[in-house]
């Protein structure tokens, strides 16, 4: 997402306007990578887009004009069609991917439009560009598998989405089992580690083996 300090680009950009913006600048997506031309996905009259579509992969464009800055969100589709989950689907998986959040704190990516600094207010349009071209270069630069209808790096993503939630499901298990054991309530704790998935470190060992002999 690349996010402007300016005043709202609603005060001096049409609707009209922000919609060729994004067109214009997206365009190789179809002249050069065979994207469907773009169709519409306003979310409201503040925030409006593009979306375009490939036969795996979808792009979408969105300028929030109150707020003034671009998101791209990427979609893996579902034999062409975009799914009805926002960001999940039914089963769990992460099914739509901000390439300007994932690039900043996944792939160490930082924007060369990052350091222009302020620009006067009547600077819109050319604000605009910046946050577009922003966006563009991340799909360049970053993430170029999509540019191809790869959807191979939601793969990735959802590895990385099990690994946090296996992580977190295995710090609430031994938090529970610490609670049990500074409870002495013995029986419960020998309990919980006897259906435990994860193998025991010396120190859980020890406890369980303490556990055992107090009953």
């Amino acid at each position: 997402m690349a996010k402007s300090s300016r005043p709202a680009w609603s005060d001096s950009l049409s609707l009209d306007a922000i919609r060729k913006r994004i067109a214009d600048t997206f365009s190789f997506l179809v002249a050069e990578h065979g994207f469907q031309p773009p169709v519409g996905s306003d979310i409201s009259s503040i925030v409006i887009g593009l979306a375009y579509y490939g036969k795996r992969v979808g792009i979408e464009v969105t300028a929030d004009r109150k707020d003034a800055f671009v998101q791209t969100t990427v979609v893996l589709l579902d034999s062409g069609l975009r799914p009805k989950g926002y960001r999940l689907d039914s089963s769990g998986r992460q099914i739509a991917i901000d390439i300007g959040h994932e690039a900043l704190f996944h792939r160490g990516y930082r924007s060369p439009w990052a350091a222009l600094g302020e620009r006067g207010k009547d600077a819109a349009e050319e604000d605009l560009q910046r946050c577009l071209d922003s966006e563009a270069d991340i799909l360049r630069t970053v993430f170029p598998d999509f540019l191809q209808d790869d959807p191979g790096y939601f793969d990735v993503v959802n590895r990385r989405n099990q690994l946090r939630a296996n992580a977190e499901a295995e710090k609430k298990f031994f938090e529970r089992a610490r609670e049990l054991y500074e409870a002495k309530a013995f029986a419960g704790l020998i309990e919980h580690l006897d259906s435990m998935p994860y193998p025991l470190n010396a120190l859980w060992l020890a406890r369980l083996g303490y556990a055992r002999k107090r009953q």
